[in-house]
């Protein structure tokens, strides 16, 4: 793989290619609102969003290809809950594993060991419940119907994990 993945920090340029990402088909069926999300409404929580000085924001890159974007919301209990979507194009090639891990080495770089990272995921999306297991996230017991919550408990994020690049 000759070309640098890496992590960037959302931008204004992004708000339509996040608007299309988010109104993908799979993307709304393995989210919390499965609706199609118009543009004003898009355009106030991107805004919104880009201000908050508690959600870290980015945006995978692979060399100029545009291929996720990740998004942790840090709360005020320490736990940074995880938001992330992977491009159609680019779905089924390890980039999951890749931004997550991204992600992580930026928020133990900044803030050491503070947040507990977790991700509310679908009992249906195999996919993502497998990626969250093989970067030692453990199953939290909860009370909501049909989603799992993974977490990534303290004495495992200490051994940050290297992905091998995805597969192309």
């Amino acid at each position: 793989m000759d070309q640098k993945i890496y992590l960037r920090l959302v931008e204004d340029k992004d708000m339509k290619l996040l608007f299309d990402w988010r109104n993908d088909e799979v993307v709304r069926k393995n989210s919390f609102s499965t609706e199609p999300i118009d543009w004003q409404e898009h355009v106030h929580w991107f805004n919104s969003t880009l201000k908050n000085p508690s959600v870290l924001f980015f945006i995978m890159m692979n060399g100029e290809q545009t291929v996720g974007q990740i998004r942790i919301v840090l709360e005020k209990d320490d736990v940074g809950i995880i938001y992330c979507s992977i491009a159609r194009e680019f779905r089924g090639l390890g980039y999951s594993s890749y931004i997550l891990n991204l992600a992580e080495n930026e928020i133990y770089e900044r803030f050491s060991d503070r947040y507990t990272l977790k991700a509310l995921v679908k009992e249906n999306n195999i996919a993502s419940q497998l990626m969250l297991e093989k970067l030692n996230y453990q199953i939290q017991n909860n009370d909501i119907n049909d989603y799992k919550i993974y977490v990534k408990i303290p004495e495992i994020k200490k051994a940050i994990y290297v992905c091998p690049p995805p597969v192309e």
